[in-house]
C-alpha cells in the first residue's frame, strides 16, 4: 500500500518531464558562503529521477571549512571516476527534486568531523571505475553511509528510502551495515 500511494503522489506531484531540462539549481537550504562563517555539515538527500522517485532516494554530503569562501559536495556516482567533488549546486535540486536536510553540524562541532570526512572519502572502499550499483548496492548511500560510519559524533541516520545505505562497507564486518559500525565504533570510543 505505501508503494501505491508514494506512485499516485508521484504521478500527480512530478510529471514527467525531460530529465536533461530538470531544475538542478540551489534549494536555498544552505546558509550563505563566507569567509567570516564557520564550518559547516550537511547531509542531503532527495527523490531519484523518473519512476525510481516512487520508491529510492540519493545523499550526498556538503562540507565548508571555517574561513573558506565556497562548500565542497561529494557524490557518488555511476558516471566515470565513482567520487565526484564539486559537480553539482552543494544544495542543488536533484533533477527537480527538492532535498532534504538528513544531518547538519556546524560551527566547532562540524570542524572536528572535517579530517574524519575527507580520511573517509579519501579511503571509500568502493572508488574504482565499475564499482558503482544502483541496486543492492555501492551506490551514493552506501558512500554517505559509509561516511557517516566513519565520523565520530555524526549521529544521522538515512531514510528508509536510501536504497543501499545498508551494504556492507567493510569486508570485514559482512553482515553488519554501516549503521550498526557506527554504533559500535561510537560505543568503543565512549567506552575508552
Amino acid at each position: 500500500m505505501p508503494v501505491v500511494v508514494s506512485a499516485v503522489s508521484y504521478y500527480f506531484c512530478h510529471p514527467i518531464a525531460d530529465w536533461k531540462a530538470a531544475d538542478r539549481s540551489s534549494a536555498g537550504l544552505l546558509p550563505p558562503s563566507t569567509p567570516e562563517s564557520g564550518a559547516v555539515v550537511r547531509i542531503f538527500s532527495a527523490r531519484t529521477i523518473r519512476w525510481r522517485g516512487i520508491v529510492a532516494t540519493r545523499s550526498w554530503i556538503v562540507l565548508k571549512e571555517a574561513g573558506a569562501n565556497t562548500y565542497s559536495r561529494f557524490d557518488y556516482t555511476a558516471w566515470g571516476e565513482p567520487i565526484w567533488v564539486d559537480h553539482f549546486v552543494p544544495d542543488g535540486r536533484w533533477f527537480g527534486r527538492r532535498p532534504e536536510v538528513v544531518f547538519a553540524a556546524d560551527g566547532p562541532t562540524a570542524e572536528k568531523m572535517m579530517p574524519h570526512i575527507r580520511s573517509a572519502v579519501r579511503t571509500y572502499a568502493y572508488s574504482n571505475v565499475g564499482d558503482y550499483r544502483p541496486w543492492p548496492g555501492p551506490n551514493s548511500n552506501t558512500f554517505v553511509a559509509a561516511i557517516i560510519a566513519a565520523v565520530p559524533g555524526m549521529f544521522a541516520a538515512l531514510p528508509p528510502t536510501a536504497i543501499g545505505k545498508d551494504f556492507p562497507i567493510d569486508s570485514r564486518w559482512i553482515g553488519l551495515t554501516p549503521h550498526t559500525l557506527a554504533f559500535v565504533s561510537t560505543s568503543a570510543a565512549t567506552s575508552a
